[in-house]
């Protein structure tokens, strides 16, 4: 479980977010199923999530997958080239729209 730390200031010392009871200083263990608290909690400035839990699954270390190459900006070699490299076939006659939505679709499954 990832743990969070309350780091903000108020005069209680306390704070309550959903059903977690979070006091100033102490870490408080959240569900890793529980996406959309984590999610918040981590891009809150009240909040300071465990340093060595990379990718938030309540563990020290491990990582993120590397965001997908943009398909914004790209000519039809390029993104044909992205389709390969990501095993999406291409059709003969494809047009960069055609190519664009192949490749997303792929990246969804």
């Amino acid at each position: 479980m990832p743990k969070f730390t309350f780091i903000g200031s108020n005069a209680s010392g306390f704070t309550e977010y959903g059903p977690y009871r979070f006091v100033s200083g102490e870490a408080v263990d959240v569900p890793a199923s529980d996406e959309d608290t984590c999610r918040r909690l981590r891009g809150s400035r009240e909040f300071e999530a465990d340093p060595f839990d990379h990718d938030g699954d309540g563990k020290p270390g491990g990582s993120l997958p590397d965001s997908p190459v943009s398909l914004a900006n790209k000519n039809k070699a390029e993104l044909i080239k992205i389709a390969a490299a990501e095993g999406v076939e291409v059709e003969e006659g494809a047009t960069n729209n055609d190519i664009k939505a192949a490749i997303e679709a792929a990246r969804k499954e």
